[in-house]
């Protein structure tokens, strides 16, 4: 009797140990990976698994329905890792899920619908992220949350982007916690932007003190395209399956995301009414070619993330009147290097303003602009290419 239970019990064991990912410990239904430098989740997770720890490592990414199917899953944690944006739907399955921990990334931002299946959740990190606002209902379906860690946040409460925050934290100050889970809801902080002062905590901050109703009122200054999302300033058309950049964009958007889409140029006058444009997103889209002058009323755009796309070129003084960027992300481009004067202008932009080519989460790196072929750096190119009027330096002024 005892002999055909202890061979059970060998045989669930084994099952569970080869159910085990490599370079982690499992106990029972726990799967543990912290600390083993993985850049990513590249291996099957058990179905019936209930706890998932795999802080800190280096993820910078996650696969989309890398927790597909895991619908037991009561504990993810992915704190103290590289994550700089959650894809769609990432968490969609996760009906039964407890606490997400997702502190000390590198997260900028959150699409709308990022919470929205969790209706069990109660306890969420977002601390010490690089989170400058919420999206409109972002934390609205969260029915089961009692406490919400978003302390340590560069917020930018000098945009209405904030207000969707700032009215949460006012209307449920007692889910609010602070370093060490006490109810602290004044420990969500402005990083600046307030009538110029930095520390005002996030819930003071009304539509008075960014201008009025007015100002932070989309019906006043145009109507959201229908394929994208928005708030205040700021409009979300990424991961729609868009061809080309929406045609009726309102003209004070400051923060534009159309990446993950399948645009594949950029007309001269797509976004010629964007004065106001401070980030713009566009990559993973395919993107093939940006058209002369398709930046030239974009004075204040500040980011620029062209990254992961298959531009070869940019037009020569594409980036010329870009006087307010500090960040720009060509890597993941099949760059050319030879000796024609669209080359050679990207060229010699990208030697003039290294500090300002960034790659993932805003490391300065020039040379992440590559040559295709022989994976060259682009700015080191061109060595062999006589000098003429591509290199006298008159459009050169980066």
């Amino acid at each position: 009797m005892l002999r055909p239970l202890l061979l059970a019990v060998a045989l669930w064991a084994g099952l569970a140990w080869a159910g085990c990912p490599p370079r982690c410990s499992c106990r029972g239904r726990i799967i543990q990976c912290p600390k083993q430098d993985l850049a990513g989740i590249h291996f099957h997770i058990p179905r019936d698994t209930e706890e998932l720890w795999m802080s800190s490592n280096r993820i910078s990414s996650l696969q989309a329905g890398a927790f597909r199917g895991l619908t037991r899953l009561t504990v993810l944690n992915l704190a103290h890792n590289e994550l700089t944006y959650l894809p769609a739907g990432i968490f969609d399955e996760l009906k039964n899920l407890r606490v997400l921990n997702l502190n000390n990334n590198k997260l900028k931002f959150l699409r709308e619908g990022t919470f929205d299946r969790l209706p069990k959740l109660k306890v969420l990190h977002l601390h010490e992220n690089q989170l400058r606002s919420l999206p409109e209902g972002c934390l609205d379906r969260l029915e089961s949350l009692e406490g919400v860690h978003l302390h340590d946040n560069p917020w930018d409460c000098g945009s209405c982007t904030v207000l969707y925050l700032s009215h949460w934290l006012s209307q449920n100050t007692l889910k609010v916690k602070g370093a060490h889970w006490s109810t602290d809801p004044d420990a969500v902080r402005c990083s600046g932007g307030v009538r110029g002062v930095p520390g005002v905590p996030v819930r003071s901050v009304d539509t008075a003190a960014l201008g009025g109703d007015s100002h932070c009122q989309l019906g006043a200054w145009g109507s959201c395209p229908d394929a994208c999302s928005c708030v205040g300033n700021a409009v979300d058309c990424s991961y729609r399956g868009l061809p080309s950049v929406p045609a009726e964009i309102p003209v004070n958007t400051e923060v534009l995301w159309l990446n993950d889409n399948s645009i594949r140029n950029v007309s001269a006058t797509a976004l010629s009414k964007l004065s106001k444009l401070t980030r713009l997103y566009l990559s993973n889209n395919g993107l093939e070619e940006l058209a002369p002058g398709s930046f030239d009323d974009l004075r204040r755009l500040e980011i620029l993330r062209l990254g992961h796309n298959s531009l070869s070129t940019l037009p020569g003084g594409l980036l010329d009147r870009l006087a307010a960027l500090q960040e720009v992300y060509l890597h993941n481009n099949p760059w050319g290097c030879g000796c024609g004067d669209d080359e050679a202008y990207l060229r010699r932009w990208v030697s003039r303003n290294a500090p300002r080519v960034k790659v993932f989460a805003g490391e300065t790196y020039p040379d992440s602009a590559r040559c295709a072929g022989d994976g060259s750096p682009l700015r080191s190119s061109g060595a062999s290419c006589a000098t003429g009027p591509a290199f006298n330096g008159s459009f050169f002024l980066g």
